[in-house]
């Protein structure tokens, strides 16, 4: 009897599908993570670029004097 309640046990864990919905979500969030890190690791310091010129280019306007490096005037930031 102790045989069959064994695989009584496992049958009716293989048959539940209770837990489909927690892994398909699980699976989920583990993609949009990859996702994410390569997408951080691929445009991340283009990004930290952008913001670092745009940081140069608005200093004088917040009182700093002139752009970081000193090479532009005020309002003379190059775009792109």
């Amino acid at each position: 009897m102790g045989a069959t309640m064994k695989v009584g046990w496992l049958e009716r864990l293989w048959r539940d599908e209770s837990a489909q919905d927690l892994a398909e979500y699980a699976l989920l969030l583990a993609l949009l993570a990859v996702l994410i890190v390569t997408a951080v690791g691929r445009f991340g310091q283009g990004i930290a670029d952008l913001i670092d010129s745009s940081e140069d280019c608005l200093r004088p306007a917040m009182g700093g004097g002139t752009p970081a490096n000193g090479s532009e005037p005020f309002g003379q930031c190059k775009k792109g």
